[in-house]
């Protein structure tokens, strides 16, 4: 549900992401989940890089945990 915070494992490291509606949902240089317009789960940081910040290169397994 919208503001959960969801356990994701990105590349065997555990994140725990708050699943929002959009970027400003989160403070500047915090992480999301969001569904984008395609329908499709992103992994975000607002106004950020999440792949830089965390040094992740595709392809990488995400793991996303049911609740």
């Amino acid at each position: 549900m919208l503001g959960d915070k969801v356990t994701v494992v990105i590349d065997q490291k555990l994140y725990t992401i708050p699943y929002e509606r959009t970027f400003m949902d989160v403070p500047a240089g915090q992480p999301l989940l969001y569904i984008d317009s395609r329908g499709r789960m992103g992994i975000a940081i607002n106004q950020g890089d999440f792949s830089k910040t965390h040094q992740i290169a595709p392809t990488v397994l995400i793991f996303i945990r049911r609740k």
